[in-house]
């Protein structure tokens, strides 16, 4: 059993290495899923300077840190329109409940221009934030850094159950779970949090089940499924692919 300063560290730093984002805008697919989307009626001009806006996210790239804070103090580019300036469920337009029947971009799924991209669990979270804070860009990053801490804590949690590793080298692997550059796009664009949260369900699913079957002798394949399948559809409301390990 690691001690808990260890948990505290690896929190510590996950969200340490993704300061630079705080300072950020709605940026890439944010700008269009917590702010107005009940139809893409600039996709064609989003389209036109598809170009000019991803030539924009390779310099904010270059300027950042060493590690992996994609976004510095971005402007407005490509999809950040699409993402978060316009959603009629995050900021309470619209009844709650339609989270539950519109698509990821505050679309109905009925409707032809859906992108049928189903997340309801993550619009709920955007809605949240608007709640405590409005639009305010900050509290979106800052929650996708303590999302991140989390997924941090639940790897060296499951790394220490499951391998018989020194205390240092399972901090060093956390560590190295926080700051590794495969994080960086979903950590520092506001709707990347379906995927960080699609991991928290997948570390935190195997955890539980490893402790239950340490407390266990004989766990039947019956006994199973149920939670598998709960787990399955918790997936399926982060993240569209979610369900696959399952």
């Amino acid at each position: 059993m690691i001690p808990n300063r260890y948990y505290c560290i690896v929190a510590a730093v996950a969200i340490a290495v993704n300061l630079n984002t705080l300072n950020g805008d709605f940026v890439y697919d944010d700008r269009h899923t917590p702010l107005e989307s009940n139809l893409i009626f600039q996709s064609r001009r989003v389209m036109r300077f598809r170009h000019i806006d991803a030539f924009a996210a390779d310099s904010n790239f270059l300027r950042s840190s060493p590690l992996y804070s994609l976004v510095l103090s971005p402007k407005i580019v490509y999809s950040a329109f699409q993402a978060i300036v316009a959603n009629a469920d995050v900021s309470g337009i619209g009844s709650m409940w339609r989270i539950f029947a519109n698509d990821f971009w505050g679309i109905p799924l009925s409707h032809p221009g859906s992108h049928r991209s189903y997340r309801p669990l993550i619009v709920l979270t955007f809605r949240f934030n608007y709640a405590l804070f409005g639009f305010s860009p900050l509290s979106y990053h800052m929650s996708n850094a303590v999302c991140h801490a989390i997924a941090s804590l639940l790897f060296i949690a499951l790394v220490d159950r499951i391998f018989q590793l020194s205390q240092m080298f399972i901090l060093f692997c956390g560590l190295l779970f926080a700051v590794h550059a495969v994080h960086a796009e979903a950590v520092a664009s506001i709707v990347g949090r379906a995927d960080v949260v699609a991991t928290i369900c997948v570390l935190s699913t195997f955890y539980v089940y490893l402790q239950n079957k340490a407390q266990t002798s004989k766990i039947r394949r019956s006994d199973e499924m149920p939670d598998a399948i709960t787990v399955d559809g918790k997936l399926l409301c982060c993240l569209p692919l979610g369900h696959v390990p399952f």
